[in-house]
């Protein structure tokens, strides 16, 4: 939790926010975008930020082993 909770407050990672203010749905948390936003160990997805992906060429993976 220590180490996601690192890379969450230098926005290397986002995390899948719940709802919120009555409109339901989700969002990706980053810490940039809104400082009073507190890492949630407990999401549910992860998300490396859209920006770090392009630039070291990051793919995502398949889930199937």
């Amino acid at each position: 939790d220590g180490v996601l909770a690192v890379l969450y407050r230098y926005a290397i990672i986002g995390f899948t926010k719940i709802g919120g203010g009555g409109y339901g749905g989700s969002a990706i948390a980053f810490a940039y975008r809104d400082s009073t936003i507190s890492f949630d160990p407990a999401a549910k997805a992860f998300t490396v930020h859209p920006g770090l992906k392009e630039a070291l060429e990051l793919v995502e993976g398949s889930e199937s082993h």
